[in-house]
């Protein structure tokens, strides 16, 4: 399901994935060639959290340049994501959603873990999801 999924997108595909639940998939990204990894925890609040937090995995090019290389990832959970906008305007979204209001304090929003945004997702009108989704087409969880 996940390689057709990759397939049938005609924009840039991206792994959106937790360090703090798989830590092995940074350096699995970068050993194959991976570049342009974004940590999402990077304003002041998070800094200090960096290395455990979200990060933004751009595998188009890697997938183009080995397209057996899903086969290092599937077996691996995070959420694939496609959009034609700039890993810059994705990233600063997904950034943008870490901060929930919850009675009255902001609190941090873990959409970026699976067993989250499914059911968040799923709970929401199509126009609260697509407002939710901003520049990236619907996600395809992955495990």
């Amino acid at each position: 399901m996940l390689k057709q999924w990759i397939e049938s997108q005609q924009q840039a595909v991206y792994l959106l994935v937790d360090l703090l639940s798989q830590p092995e998939l940074l350096p699995l990204f970068c050993r194959q060639g991976g570049e342009d990894a974004q940590p999402l925890f990077q304003p002041a609040e998070f800094e200090e959290h960096k290395e455990k937090g979200p990060w933004l995995l751009p595998l188009s090019q890697l997938i183009k340049k080995d397209p057996d290389i899903l086969t290092e990832y599937s077996s691996l959970a995070g959420i694939w994501l496609s959009s034609a906008h700039s890993p810059e305007a994705v990233s600063k979204h997904l950034q943008s959603l870490l901060l929930a209001i919850y009675e009255g304090e902001a609190v941090l929003f873990r959409y970026y873990d699976i067993n989250v945004l499914a059911p968040f997702l799923s709970s929401l009108t199509v126009t609260k999801q697509e407002e939710f989704m901003g520049p990236y087409s619907s996600p395809c969880h992955g495990a």
